[in-house]
C-alpha cells in the first residue's frame, strides 16, 4: 500500500512539473493561427503575430524566425538546388533548424538580413515596431504535399544589436492520414538554444559578425 501511495504522488508531481515546463509564460507577443485554402497554393497554414515592446530596450525591432520541416517520410526535409534555397542547408543546426530567409536572394559572405520582413515584404500585414507601434508579421506556409510537419520559433529582436525581447514556438502537423493539427504555442522571454544556434550559424555564413 505504501509503495502504491508513493508511486501515485510521484506521478502527480511529475505531471505537475511537466505542466509547468510546457506552460507558456505571459509575454507581449500575440499569435493567431489557422488553416486556409488557396486556389493556387492549395492548403496554407497562416500565422499572424504582433508584439509591442514596453521595456524600452530598443527603438526599433522586428521578427526573426527559425524553421524545421519534416518530409512526408518523417525525415528532415532537404532543400534542393532546384528550389533556389539550397543555401538553407548550409545554415541548418544538427537539429534541423535554420533561420527562415530567402537564401536565393543572399550570397555567402555578404551581409544578409535575418529579419523575416526583409525577405517577405507584406506592407498590409507586416511591419517593424517602435516605441509606439507594434511589430507585425504574417507567415503563409504552403507546399504541404512535400512535407508533413513545420516547427517554428519566432522572436522579436532589436534591430540594432539583435537583442531578444520575446519569443513563441508554434507550428503545424499534417500527417499521412491527412489529419491537420495546430501545435499549442509556447511563449517565453528568451530564445531557445535551437534559435541561438541557428542565428549564430546564419551570422557566420553571411559574415554578420
Amino acid at each position: 500500500m505504501r509503495t502504491f501511495v508513493f508511486l501515485f504522488f510521484a506521478n502527480v508531481i511529475l505531471a505537475l512539473v511537466a505542466t509547468a515546463h510546457s506552460k507558456s509564460i505571459e509575454t507581449n507577443i500575440r499569435l493567431q493561427t489557422n488553416w486556409m485554402s488557396d486556389p493556387l497554393m492549395g492548403e496554407v497554414f497562416k500565422g499572424k503575430l504582433e508584439y509591442l515592446d514596453t521595456s524600452g530596450k530598443c527603438s526599433a525591432y522586428g521578427f526573426v524566425q527559425i524553421a524545421k520541416m519534416s518530409a512526408n517520410n518523417g525525415k528532415d526535409f532537404k532543400w534542393l538546388e532546384v528550389t533556389g534555397e539550397l543555401a538553407r542547408e548550409s545554415v541548418k543546426t544538427p537539429n534541423g533548424y535554420y533561420v527562415d530567409h530567402l537564401s536565393s536572394k543572399c550570397k555567402k559572405g555578404e551581409r544578409c538580413s535575418p529579419f523575416f520582413i526583409d525577405h517577405w515584404k507584406n506592407p498590409n500585414e507586416s511591419s517593424d515596431g517602435n516605441e509606439l507601434e507594434t511589430a507585425d508579421m504574417a507567415d503563409y506556409s504552403f507546399g504541404w504535399v512535400y512535407f508533413s510537419s513545420l516547427k517554428l520559433e519566432t522572436c522579436a529582436l532589436c534591430r540594432d544589436d539583435l537583442r531578444p525581447l520575446a519569443c513563441v514556438k508554434w507550428g503545424a502537423l499534417w500527417d499521412a492520414t491527412k489529419k491537420k493539427e495546430i501545435l499549442v504555442p509556447l511563449y517565453s522571454h528568451q530564445p531557445s538554444s535551437d534559435f541561438n544556434q541557428s542565428l549564430e550559424l546564419f551570422k557566420h555564413y553571411y559574415n554578420l559578425k
